[in-house]
């Protein structure tokens, strides 16, 4: 909105899972980017402190920030940006997530309502099949029309045409197509942003690979080539799913195999999605989608006993997985506080 300040924009929400919501919230991130704050300034600070200090400069103007005095003033707006960052960057992971759903999910329904038509369920397929095999045995030599249309009329063959191309590696030619179709000519706008604005890890080397396949992606961004260079180091195993494979290739001009830089980028968005649902990648400045090990707490490894004492959960690992003892329960709601301290 014309003259809305920067910092009432930093405190609106993210809208709905579209492509404007993305670009507005990564403008938003790169504002609290560019003040260049350390990612440990209130490392030794407690949560709940600093989300005090959040809350009290999210309530006051501009113009009360500029009656404080300056440490005061400048502690406030590094809460505030600290926190805030985490959230706009949560969000903007959500909506990177909500979107790659769409694409693969408004591309399903596209794909099926287009083909639903022409599915025809043909019965006895197999009595079919056989009667046109034992005609044309029979008259070899025969012209079609007369030798198989009297065994099986020109309407059924129809169907069975249908059906097969309604089924089958049609109907994925039909879903990559509408995929594409709706990555390319929106979606695709935000893939630059996104990976120029985030930075997305993984502590796990399975992993690896998709990874790389976001700094390729993030190499080759605002150039125009169709395809990868022949050389090129292309992740495929881990980043682009088996069935999907058959899509990213097309062959070139001199009968070489090439990879589609679109169809790549749509199965690496996808590769991304699932990763970061079940955190085997997160992402740099995140909360909720931050790093797993941040999740324990910082003494984890010489306090052990203490905590699974407190979690009534017992420190070997086959009594919690034989269930021998009555305290290898598993908490439904476990105290948040010892993994939030």
């Amino acid at each position: 909105m014309p003259g809305r300040s920067v910092f009432k924009e930093l405190r609106r929400d993210a809208g709905k899972a579209n492509l404007r919501s993305v670009l507005t919230e990564v403008k938003k991130l790169q504002n609290i980017q560019q003040l260049g704050l350390p990612e440990d300034l209130f490392r030794e600070i407690s949560p709940r402190v600093l989300d005090h200090y959040r809350q009290r400069s999210a309530c006051e103007s501009s113009r009360d920030f500029r009656r404080h005095a300056d440490p005061v003033r400048y502690t406030l707006l590094a809460a505030f940006s600290t926190l805030r960052g985490q959230e706009i960057t949560d969000g903007l992971v959500d909506l990177l997530i909500q979107t790659a759903h769409r694409v693969e999910t408004r591309a399903d329904k596209r794909a099926t309502a287009q083909l639903v038509d022409n599915l025809i369920q043909v019965e006895g397929k197999t009595g079919i099949l056989f009667q046109l095999a034992e005609a044309a045995l029979s008259n070899p030599d025969g012209i079609v029309k007369e030798v198989l249309f009297p065994v099986v009329g020109p309407e059924i063959l129809e169907n069975l045409v249908k059906e097969f191309y309604a089924s089958g590696p049609f109907f994925r030619e039909k879903l990559y197509r509408a995929m594409r179709a709706s990555y390319q000519w929106h979606y695709r706008r935000m893939m630059p942003v996104v990976l120029e604005t985030l930075k997305f890890c993984s502590n796990n080397q399975t992993h690896r690979p998709l990874i790389e396949a976001l700094e390729l992606l993030k190499g080759y961004s605002g150039t125009k080539q169709r395809t990868f260079p022949i050389g090129e180091d292309v992740p495929i195993r881990g980043v682009v799913r088996p069935a999907m494979q058959e899509m990213i290739y097309e062959e070139g001009k001199d009968g070489s195999r090439l990879i589609n830089r679109i169809n790549y980028e749509i199965c690496v968005l996808l590769a991304l999605r699932e990763k970061l649902r079940c955190k085997e990648v997160w992402v740099v400045g995140a909360n909720r989608w931050r790093n797993p090990d941040d999740d324990l707490p910082k003494d984890f490894d010489t306090q052990r006993k203490a905590y699974y004492s407190a979690l009534k959960l017992p420190v070997q690992s086959n009594l919690f997985m034989k269930g021998e003892n009555d305290s290898c329960k598993i908490l439904t709601d476990p105290p948040l506080t010892l993994w939030n301290s």
